[in-house]
């Protein structure tokens, strides 16, 4: 989940892309969902509003997937800084984030993570496009 005040993986990849350093990202073949907290917001109102029976478990998220590259430039436009993403494999990086001490970090970042919010459309809920815009004004308002 992305919005103001955010933590995690998204938040730390923020801060990164706000570096003037090209970030070896460039090759990652990671796609994730993601979802933003407005969209959260309206999922959970909106099942609370569902007038039929509801079923055990929604998953929500904004479509389609973003790749992790695309998150990370969207992030480096709204902080109005050049992309600089270099292709390098993660076959290279897997060992020095693993000698950091940060492996746990670099599996949860790379990996791919798609919620197929189906069941929740078909109740009636509008999913968010337009992620990496909202990245790129995330970005831009937090320099505010």
């Amino acid at each position: 989940v992305y919005g103001s005040g955010m933590r995690g993986n998204l938040a730390t990849l923020m801060r990164l892309a706000d570096t003037p350093l090209p970030l070896p990202t460039g090759a990652l073949t990671g796609i994730r969902s993601l979802m933003s907290s407005e969209a959260a917001v309206r999922a959970v109102s909106h099942l609370l509003s569902h007038s039929g029976p509801l079923r055990p478990i929604y998953v929500g998220a904004d479509v389609p997937p973003i790749a992790l590259d695309a998150v990370i430039a969207a992030f480096r436009r709204g902080l109005g800084r050049p992309v600089r993403l270099m292709a390098v494999p993660a076959g290279l990086i897997r060992p020095v984030v693993a000698a950091l001490g940060r492996r746990a970090f670099w599996d949860s970042l790379t990996a791919t993570q798609i919620c197929d919010p189906a069941l929740l459309v078909s109740q009636g809920w509008t999913p968010e496009a337009g992620t990496l815009e909202r990245l790129a004004e995330l970005a831009r308002l937090s320099r505010s």
